[in-house]
Parts: structure tokens; sequence; C-alpha cells
């Protein structure tokens, strides 16, 4: 896919966008294990003190993995749920006739742009190192088995977010296109996959017969006498 100044402009659009819902989640939700902050629930902690749930990035990571589940294409559903759908949408929540399906800077910016500028991967393993070794150690000493939980239940909470995102998009793209859903293992998707199999193989068939023409014509051609 070639740049185009449309690509840049709205990746850096939808970047400034992600940074901005970052930094105000980041600052909602970790000063809420602060005493400044007592009207904020204490659902993260930065590490340098006992409370909230793990590190401040957790929560910015979720909302990202959701997004970046919800803003798939109709083959990504199709492939990751198994499910079949036969009407194809490059946005899978958004109308077909919509003309951001084509919008490709559209589709660049939100996916790339917004989901990749709010989600983190660099700081979340920098503060599991801070609480493991560094930073402003706890009286009690280091965090480090809080470290090692953090990654796992960030790893496990982001993919289930990833699938929660991808389910509502699916849900969204039925009621937007009504009979182009088709669900795992019923019997019209066996169907249609054999019918799909069936094209294949006449095709094949087809390709086998029109090369036996094709070598028969070659052995005529060469067993003529020249004239």
């Amino acid at each position: 896919m070639a740049t185009s100044p449309g690509h840049l402009l709205h990746l850096i659009a939808w970047a400034q966008i992600g940074v901005l819902l970052r930094v105000y989640l980041e600052v909602l939700l970790g000063n809420g294990c602060s005493p400044s902050h007592p009207w904020i629930p204490c659902v993260t902690s930065n590490g340098s003190r006992a409370g909230g749930a793990f590190f401040v990035d957790l929560p910015i990571n979720v909302a990202g993995s959701f997004l970046m589940g919800l803003f798939v294409s109709s083959d990504v559903l199709s492939n990751s749920l198994r499910h079949t759908l036969t009407v194809e949408a490059p946005v899978a929540i958004l109308p077909v006739r919509s003309p951001l399906q084509t919008h490709l800077p559209f589709q660049v910016g939100l996916r790339t742009g917004l989901c990749g500028s709010l989600t983190t991967f660099a700081s979340w393993q920098l503060q599991a190192v801070i609480m493991m070794v560094g930073g402003q150690p706890l009286p009690g000493g280091s965090q480090w088995v809080e470290a090692v939980a953090a990654l796992v239940v960030g790893c496990m909470v982001s993919l289930a977010s990833l699938v929660a995102g991808q389910h509502l998009a699916l849900y969204i793209y039925h009621k937007l296109n009504p009979g182009a859903f088709i669900p795992y293992g019923s019997p019209a998707a066996e169907q249609l996959a054999l019918d799909e199999d069936d094209v294949k193989a006449q095709q094949q068939q087809q390709q086998q017969h029109h090369w036996s023409s094709s070598e028969a014509l070659d052995r005529v051609s060469s067993a003529e006498p020249a004239g």
C-alpha cells in the first residue's frame, strides 16, 4: 500500500486523539491510589506504593485491545471466530455502502494511529521492571510477585478484550447485514463450504482438461510432416 499525504494526515490526527485518551485515563485511574485524590477509586498503582490493580497501563491496554477487535474487517472476523460472513466489509461495524469502507487513510488512521498510540508495550514492561527492582521501593521490599502477576493478567485481559471487541463487531455486522451471517457449524455453513469445495474441484478439472487439450494439440502439431 503506497503512502500518501492522506494516510499521514489521518495517522497524525488519530494518533493525537489516542495519546490524549491515554494520558487522560492514566491520570484519572493512576491518581486513584494517591491521598491527594481520594474521590477517585484506587484502580491502578504506579508501583511506588501499595494498592491498586498492578499498574497504570493496564486499563489503556484493555481499552485499546477492545477497539482493535471492534475495528476489524469482516474477513478477520470470519477467520478469527470461524463464522461465515457472506458480505465483505473492510470495517465490519460500518454499513457496507458507507464511503468509509473504501477510505483507506481513515482505516489506517483508526487502526494504526488511534489504537497504536492508545496502547503501550514499552511502558508496560518498564513498569514491571520498576516494580521488581527499581523506582521507589515499598517498605515491604520488591514487588516482583505483583509484577509477574501483572504481566500474566495484562496479557490475558488484553486478549479477552480483543475477543470481546470482535464479538461486538460481529453483533453489529449481523444487525447491519441481515442474512449475511452464517454461524459456525450450522447446516448452511457446511453446505456453503461444500459448494466452495465443488467449485474449486470443477475449476481444477477444467484446468487439467485445458492442459490435456493443449498437450494433445502440441503432439498433433509435432507429428504433422513439414510442408
